[in-house]
């Protein structure tokens, strides 16, 4: 397992277009109206339904190499948290209608209609009455094949395939697309064959017992309202896929000549997960993914010593990789004028600078951007100094400072002219918008303290990137000061009002590689 979380669930491989485009569109067409239906069903039909019985991992074979699946009775209390959570948004509450009384798939269902599809269907008779709380979507090995498989939870089975017969037939696809019916699933695939066998090999071996699936779910955090999965096996399939489509819309192979490090990558893959979970009245997003094992370097010192009051940051530690690349993008002529990087050695020997040299020193081992506490009062008083922006750089101060004393001689003017601030501490050097906050950057601050920072940003001490947003009241007033002066763009401070922070951050344990996305509310 890895840093280089590449690979996603991917589709299968490519078949020949006439036969690609009608199978696959109803299977996903089909599931596509049970997630719709989970995810934004209203109140009382989410309540409804018990919810019990297994999920679509539990059906599913082990040959499974990909899956997308959603739940809506995962373990924990999440379900009654996302109604909880979603429902603040104003947009969500209104636009997806989740209130008692109402039923988006419905509505959503009623638009297609009105669009000409399927006019001949209720909603109420049709889909309604067998429509489950779970759903997939994925991918099957058969015979070395990839295979499409859908997979719907029904509450009836018997309505259920009235109701799948008449979604089949307006579309014109009864020959297009094939599916087996259990007691608690519709299986959907390109042939009934294809279904049978899945559903067998399901029962005789489900995914849920298969030991890399257990490991991947677990690296998220186990389940969660939305889960996806990736096995290895899906990045040979994903080369193909990349391969064929390069070759029509690019009409070249991607993989072939020049992407030796996308096959490798894909070649060292060693699966993923993903899990979305709602819990303590916000929303979380968990990834993993393996291939070779990645780089130590971190950013958590840098992130938790700045002023505790930052409003919003993105920091990131330089990577090695970036390091040889510069460098070795300098080699064999590439920072001659007629080299691939010509143009930007030429550039910055123009303000006095070397390539790759000075660019390496101002990386340093860390940098972060970010915004201070302090708001204006309103956007009548937003300039650029008036807003504390900062650059912090971790590493040779000296060398540094020395490179941006070559870009103000370079440049005939002074930094300070523009106005922006340079301070220098011990290991890092700030420049910013503001003298003040170019000090605070340099002096120890405790961010890494704070509350509501740890609350969003997992893992913050071994992170190698960090994403961090905080919308305190005087941030948050000025956003609605911007409402009143744009109409359009009320809804969206609307929506941030709801907001308390959000966080992202990237890690590396062994060869896994995270990334955690959080969403605080208040």
């Amino acid at each position: 397992m890895s840093d280089h979380a590449t690979a996603l669930p991917v589709p299968p491989a490519p078949e020949p277009a006439h036969r690609r485009g009608r199978k696959g569109l109803v299977a996903a067409a089909v599931a596509g109206v049970a997630v719709l239906a989970v995810a934004g069903g209203g109140y009382a039909a989410w309540q409804a339904f018990s919810g019990s019985g297994p999920r679509p991992a539990d059906v599913l074979p082990q040959e499974t190499f990909a899956l997308v699946s959603i739940d809506l009775d995962p373990a924990g209390g999440q379900k009654l948290e996302a109604l909880r959570t979603l429902r603040k948004f104003p947009s969500i509450r209104e636009d997806a209608g989740l209130d008692e009384d109402t039923d988006p798939v419905q509505a959503i269902f009623e638009q297609v209609q009105q669009e000409g599809t399927c006019q001949d269907l209720d909603y109420a008779q049709d889909v309604e009455p067998w429509i489950g709380q779970r759903a997939g979507l994925g991918g099957v090995t058969l015979d070395k094949t990839p295979v499409p498989v859908a997979v719907v939870q029904v509450s009836d089975p018997g309505k259920a395939r009235t109701g799948v017969e008449k979604l089949l037939a307006c579309g014109d696809a009864e020959d297009q697309a094939a599916y087996v019916l259990t007691d608690d699933y519709l299986v959907l695939s390109d042939t009934e064959a294809h279904a049978r066998t899945i559903v067998d090999a399901g029962e005789k071996s489900p995914l849920t017992e298969d030991q890399t699936f257990q490991e991947w779910r677990d690296e998220v955090g186990g389940e969660g309202i939305v889960e996806m999965y990736a096995a290895p096996e899906a990045a040979a399939y994903l080369e193909d896929t990349v391969a064929t489509y390069g070759r029509e819309i690019l009409g070249q192979d991607p993989t072939a000549a020049g992407g030796e490090e996308l096959t490798q990558a894909l070649e060292d893959f060693e699966g993923a997960a993903a899990a979305l979970r709602f819990a303590d009245g916000g929303v979380e997003l968990s990834f993993a993914g393996g291939g070779p094992e990645g780089g130590s370097d971190q950013v958590g010192e840098h992130v938790a010593a700045l002023p505790a009051d930052t409003a919003a940051v993105l920091a990131f530690a330089v990577p090695e990789q970036l390091r040889t690349a510069l460098q070795d993008s300098a080699g064999d002529g590439g920072a001659s004028p007629e080299g691939p990087f010509g143009f930007v050695a030429q550039a910055l020997a123009g303000i006095g600078l070397s390539y790759p040299d000075d660019v390496l020193t101002v990386l340093g081992d860390s940098v972060s951007l970010s915004v201070g506490g302090d708001a204006p009062a309103s956007t009548d008083d937003v300039t650029p100094a008036s807003v504390p922006v900062g650059l912090l750089v971790h590493g040779d101060a000296d060398a540094i400072s020395e490179v941006i004393a070559k870009v103000e001689k370079g440049a005939g003017f002074s930094l300070s002219d523009l106005p922006a601030y340079v301070e220098q501490g011990d290991d890092e050097v700030a420049l910013s918008t503001q003298q003040e906050y170019a000090d605070q950057l340099v002096d120890t601050g405790e961010l890494g303290d704070d509350e509501v920072f740890s609350s969003v940003v997992s893992e913050a001490d071994d992170a190698q990137g960090v994403f961090f947003l905080r919308l305190d009241d005087e941030w948050r007033a000025l956003l609605q000061d911007v409402a009143k002066r744009d109409e359009s763009a009320r809804p969206v401070v609307e929506d941030l009002d709801v907001l308390r922070a959000v966080g992202l951050s990237t890690w590396v344990d062994g060869d896994t590689g995270h990334l955690e996305l959080k969403v605080a509310t208040r």
